[in-house]
């Protein structure tokens, strides 16, 4: 299993954390601004991620990055002024709040991966 699963898997447990954490600082209003702007970085991380597989998967394969690459190059170039859109929209401090479910996730994946074997081939199977 790669790591990206594992981080959505760990940004779906970690965005409601955050949510709660807020709500109990800032209350609902600020809750509310938290998960729209986590749910914002989930998306990116998703979109980078599936972008970027396909671009190397064109490039590996001879074709060069194809419309991916284009894609790609597009959604970082646009993801500046959305994020400065979204701080406008729900704050800074929450829409900083809301991107550090990405870091925090990360974070969880890789103590996960440290902390966790990885399972060994038994001896008859190989």
């Amino acid at each position: 299993m790669t790591t990206t699963p594992r981080i959505f898997r760990n940004c779906a447990l970690t965005l409601p954390l955050m949510v709660l954490g807020a709500a109990a600082f800032g209350g609902s209003l600020v809750a509310a601004q938290v998960a729209v702007a986590g749910a914002v970085a989930v998306m990116n991380l998703s979109l980078m991620a599936w972008l970027g597989g396909r671009m190397v998967a064109h490039t590996a394969s001879g074709d060069g990055g194809g419309i991916y690459g284009v894609l790609f190059v597009l959604k970082g170039t646009l993801i500046l002024p959305a994020f400065l859109g979204l701080v406008v929209l729900v704050g800074p401090v929450s829409a900083v709040v809301g991107y550090c479910v990405i870091v925090l996730a990360t974070a969880l994946t890789g103590v996960e991966l440290a902390l966790v074997p990885e399972p060994t081939p038994s001896p008859e199977s190989r």
